[in-house]
């Protein structure tokens, strides 16, 4: 993302998961909380089946993601990757923007979530992307993470 962005554009990465990819929720909305009065933008690569999500979890986040918005960020969110519908949580919030992914003939990817809640469908499909295996590494990735920061 950093080498495709003006050098106006302050990217500030958190990792807010460990290696296998799990975290908990309280997780994230420190990360949040740690950056959203200082950016225009954040993107959510992560996301819940809705109805995984007890509904008090589901109100608390909403809340969260309505304080984020009304203070004028703009919060994008992966759709998911199960090539169903409906869209994963929070990119089914109607506070964030869910984005879907793309193929290059600019048709849904087989593996990207679809339906209500999806704001936006971009690229997400063989994008190439810095590997941390050395310097000058690259891999090809696809999902609906790399289309959401697009």
């Amino acid at each position: 993302m950093a080498e495709c962005t003006p050098n106006t554009v302050k990217i500030v990465p958190l990792k807010i998961m460990d290696s296998s990819g799990n975290g908990l929720l309280s997780t994230v909305y420190k990360g949040i909380d740690a950056v959203y009065r200082n950016v225009d933008v954040i993107n959510i690569s992560l996301g819940s089946k809705v109805e995984q999500m007890s509904p008090q979890s589901k109100r608390d986040f909403d809340s969260f993601l309505r304080k984020v918005k009304e203070a004028g960020v703009v919060v994008c969110c992966a759709a998911g990757n199960n090539g169903i519908s409906p869209i994963e949580y929070p990119a089914a919030s109607t506070h964030a923007l869910g984005v879907s992914s793309i193929g290059e003939t600019k048709t849904k990817s087989g593996f990207s979530n679809y339906g209500s809640g999806t704001d936006y469908a971009m690229p997400g499909e063989d994008i190439e992307v810095p590997d941390y295996s050395g310097v000058d590494s690259y891999a090809i990735g696809s999902g609906t993470s790399y289309s959401s920061p697009l």
